[in-house]
């Protein structure tokens, strides 16, 4: 089973690459509102860095949307892990086309709702 920080993080940073994305915000833009650097923002979005509270409520800010909108519920982590644990089987699965492995996600995916 996958880390649930890890996937915790990967919920966030995505949550923070959308949000930064519907106000048209570069890495870039974020990191210089924010003072820390595009690296990070990077990091930060793509899971690989645990950024502490008040950075999270920096970016909040900066992006225009609550904090507690960043943060998924245990159920969605736990969900996330479910589903992604499929998707990761099924690419090892090298006898099925590409049809197939998606019906079959599919087919997870509302086993999991």
């Amino acid at each position: 089973m996958k880390d649930f920080n890890s996937t915790l993080y990967k919920i966030i940073g995505l949550r923070i690459k959308e949000a930064r994305h519907r106000l048209n915000y570069s890495q870039e833009d974020l990191a210089k509102k924010i003072l820390i650097s595009r690296a990070s923002i990077s990091n930060i979005e793509l899971g690989r860095h645990q950024p502490p509270l008040h950075v999270l409520y920096d970016i909040s800010s900066v992006l225009n949307f609550d904090l507690q909108q960043l943060l998924p519920t245990f159920n969605e982590v736990e969900k996330h892990i479910s589903t992604n644990e499929y998707s990761d089987i099924l690419k090892n699965i090298s006898d099925l086309d590409e049809d197939s492995k998606k019906a079959i996600e599919e087919i997870i995916n509302n086993l999991n709702k």
